[in-house]
């Protein structure tokens, strides 16, 4: 067990379980971390006596404190109002660990509604909307605005929704007025895949009957707007978040090199990977897929791990100074994947990034990411057990990414067949050195185009395989893109 006083030191991983003694006598007892950050607070599931809670540990700073006191005033609020909250059982600060401590009654068969989400059709996920959008009406109309929001932070219990998180809750001393009421529902709609905007109208009518307002459609127009600012904000901010050391991920830099990597891989076999890919492990075996001039490709397995790592060369001095001022391929791959996963086309799980660095110059980079099993696209159109349907499902899943791609006009690059993998039946596209996402339209439609081009060259020798993409991809819209038969 962790000794209490070393609890600030331990990073994201403090050592469990952690005891701490109250000053009433009682202990409490951390067995599991569910949020970290280190330096501020740390929130635990664990017990106080024989009863299950949840303890929020805030350091005896500046910043933590105050939001130690927001977060008691915010759960206060909540009560006050009678909005569904977890029962704070104690406030009270230690001095050993030095820490503000805030104990909450531990709630029954919980589930996010971020999970909920993920885990539901369409229809159940519209009933979700509807039961967070009166929720946040009731918070509105009572002055409350949640300044940091997501999913994560309404919680079900049973049946019954409650609002989390309260230290970043703003509260107001009336109503919330309707341009603070709109960018905060606003926020919540940011927060999902663009497919869903169609419902916005429906539910800020709801709303707005909730408020007992007028539903005015200049007002919708002005959501949608604020919606997709928003939504561009939030991922552009998590887009330079995966460079970063944070709760996702664990980052270094130092003059000679740098690396980022997926915090979930924070073993010791993937960190001696890391710390240089082109040595492995001594448990660890490696095979060349791939050994050109500018990229080696490799499949490592280390532990029960299938990977593969992607080595961008360093052909001589030319090539290297031409490559020094720019983002790496790799740096370009690693951000691409997070990208794409984003906007939910599957892709290789991006697992880590690693720079050869001499200062701000960059050398000899490495892109590990998760193995995907199954053949090509171009293996699987050229194999005669595979049906019309399952042809005509991989066919459709093409069709959905494009449409993806276009709304957020983004371009491959290199659409080869070789590039898109079928496994259990899903589409995953592969090799992201060339993926850009385009600021001007034109560029893009061009791009895009050009990729339409290079995709239907792969069928060449398949005409009716050409033919049933032209269907499907018409079907869906993208008719004016594909090139002339």
């Amino acid at each position: 067990m962790q000794e209490a006083s070393q609890l600030w030191d331990s990073g994201y991983t403090p050592i469990l379980p952690l005891g701490i003694d109250l000053p009433d006598g009682s202990h409490i007892t951390c067995d599991e971390v569910v949020r970290a950050m280190p330096g501020r607070r740390y929130v635990c599931r664990g017990k106080w006596g024989e009863r299950d809670v949840f303890i929020k540990l805030f350091m005896q700073e500046a910043r933590a404190t105050r939001e130690w006191q927001n977060e008691q005033r915010g759960i206060g609020k909540l009560e006050e109002k009678a909005i569904a909250a977890p029962k704070l059982l104690l406030s009270t600060s230690l001095t050993q660990p030095a820490a503000h401590v805030l104990v909450y009654a531990a709630l029954e068969q919980v589930q996010s509604s971020r999970e909920r989400w993920e885990s539901e059709d369409d229809e159940g996920r519209h009933q979700l909307l509807e039961e967070l959008v009166d929720l946040l009406a009731t918070h509105h109309a009572a002055g409350l605005r949640q300044q940091d929001l997501h999913m994560r932070n309404f919680l079900y219990s049973g049946s019954i929704l409650y609002t989390l998180d309260a230290a970043d809750i703003e509260i107001n001393p009336g109503e919330l007025n309707k341009q603070a009421s709109v960018e905060n529902l606003a926020a919540l709609f940011a927060l999902l895949r663009p497919e869903y905007d169609q419902w916005l109208a429906e539910f800020y009518a709801r709303y707005c009957q909730h408020r007992g307002w007028q539903v005015d459609p200049h007002d919708e127009a002005k959501l949608l707007v604020e919606v997709r600012r928003q939504r561009r904000y939030k991922q552009n901010k998590f887009l330079d978040k995966v460079f970063r050391h944070c709760t996702a991920f664990v980052a270094n830099k130092t003059w000679r090199r740098f690396h980022v990597y997926d915090r979930h891989e924070d073993k010791a076999l993937f960190r001696e990977l890391v710390s240089n890919p082109d040595i492995l492990p001594v448990t660890a075996h490696r095979s060349i897929l791939k050994a050109g001039n500018t990229c080696t490709v490799t499949s490592v397995r280390i532990g029960q791990q299938q990977l593969v790592c992607k080595r961008y060369n360093i052909k001589n001095i030319w090539h290297g100074l031409g490559r020094a001022f720019r983002p790496s391929r790799a740096s370009r791959s690693w951000r691409s994947a997070h990208r794409l996963l984003m906007h939910g086309i599957a892709t290789a799980k991006p697992l880590a990034l690693i720079e050869n660095r001499f200062g701000p110059l960059r050398g000899t980079a490495w892109f590990i990411m998760q193995a995907v099993e199954g053949p090509s696209a171009h293996e699987f159109f050229r194999e005669p057990s595979v049906s019309q349907a399952e042809q005509f499902s991989i066919a459709s899943q093409f069709a959905e990414m494009l449409i993806i791609m276009r709304r957020e006009q983004i371009s491959h690059g290199d659409m080869k067949a070789t590039n898109f993998m079928i496994s259990d039946g899903r589409l995953v596209v592969l090799d992201l050195d060339a993926l850009r996402q385009h600021r001007n339209k034109s560029c893009f439609e061009y791009a895009f185009r050009r990729d339409l081009r290079r995709f239907f060259q792969n069928w060449g020798d398949l005409p009716e395989v050409a033919e049933q993409f032209r269907e499907v991809f018409s079907a869906a819209g993208l008719q004016a893109d594909l090139p002339a038969e």
